[in-house]
């Protein structure tokens, strides 16, 4: 009797869980919508906002698929115009009963994704929570890369002949390019890690950016401001600083030939040059030197100029 009584017991607690799994497995896998488009018209630029997951992959013909719930599917837009894909959603328009699925410890975690095709990305205009990785290399012969809020790219490969890259909000990017020309801008707290190869490389940060960049360059510009930190390392013929307010800027790992360097406003920079070192410092700014360049001195106005050895 004590038997049949465990065994039947026993037999209910399977159930039971097996009921309360399936039930939680029912409410946690939210149905999702496939909206694929296959022979689209060609489109070289992605505008995506809100929260999606991109993934983009060099292909010869031009596709993508956007995944969602069914929830959010009436809401989601999705088009080309201009030869830019555009993808978002419009949250004002989802009703209060819909977005509470999505709310409190308990919610939802919505199913945002697009999975784009493309031969050529020349520009990429991310916002909101977007996230874009990139599978393999791409080209394209001029580039714009644009990110803001908290939105991210990861794993571009990029070659091009002219790249301009704006960083704004809390924005963050890792990317690998070869291009002539760099041209980058970042404000806020934005972060970028950049690897390259150019001739000429532009690097502006002001706010609180910060900014880590590497590789071959013949010529690089650094106009900092705000309390942005910049970090620079590898090799060229020539870097240009200009600092102000109390950004930083380490090029103290960067193998050049000649240095230029104006700071002021308590700026702090770090420098290598073998050859030539031109300098001006005002303002309580500090200037800190590895190696013996050969001075031009503009000016020093309560400001230092110190071997690297002194840096504390």
């Amino acid at each position: 009797m004590i038997n049949l009584i465990d065994n039947t017991f026993k037999v209910l607690t399977v159930s039971v869980a097996l009921c309360v799994s399936i039930f939680l497995g029912t409410n946690l896998s939210a149905q999702t919508k496939a909206l694929d488009h296959q022979n689209c018209p060609e489109f070289d630029a992605i505008e995506v906002s809100d929260e999606f997951q991109v993934v983009v992959r060099p292909a010869e013909k031009y596709s993508y698929t956007v995944t969602v719930d069914d929830a959010l599917e009436p809401y989601c837009t999705n088009y080309i115009r201009n030869k830019t894909l555009y993808v978002t959603i419009d949250r004002k328009a989802i009703p209060k009963e819909t977005k509470k699925l999505y709310q409190g410890k308990g919610g939802q975690v919505a199913i945002l994704k697009v999975v784009v095709n493309m031969p050529v990305l020349r520009s990429v205009n991310l916002s909101g929570k977007a996230v874009m990785s990139v599978e393999g290399d791409i080209t394209s012969e001029r580039s714009e890369i644009s990110l803001s809020d908290n939105s991210s790219l990861r794993g571009l490969d990029l070659a091009s002949s002219d790249v301009t890259i704006r960083m704004e909000g809390k924005s963050s990017a890792s990317v690998n390019i070869d291009s002539p020309a760099i041209n980058v801008s970042t404000t806020g707290s934005s972060t970028l890690t950049l690897k390259q190869t150019s001739r000429e490389l532009q690097l502006t940060p002001s706010r609180s950016s910060h900014l880590i960049v590497s590789g071959e360059m013949e010529n690089v510009e650094v106009t900092s401001s705000g309390s942005s930190e910049t970090i620079l390392s590898g090799k060229g013929k020539l870097v240009n600083i200009t600092g102000s307010n109390s950004s930083k800027v380490n090029a103290i790992d960067f193998a050049c030939d000649d240095a230029i360097v104006s700071l002021a406003n308590s700026a702090v920079a770090q420098e290598a040059a073998e050859d030539t070192l031109k300098v001006k410092l005002e303002g309580g700014s500090k200037l800190y030197f590895k190696g013996q360049p050969l001075f031009d001195i503009v000016r020093i106005a309560g400001s230092s100029l110190l071997p690297y050895t002194e840096m504390k």
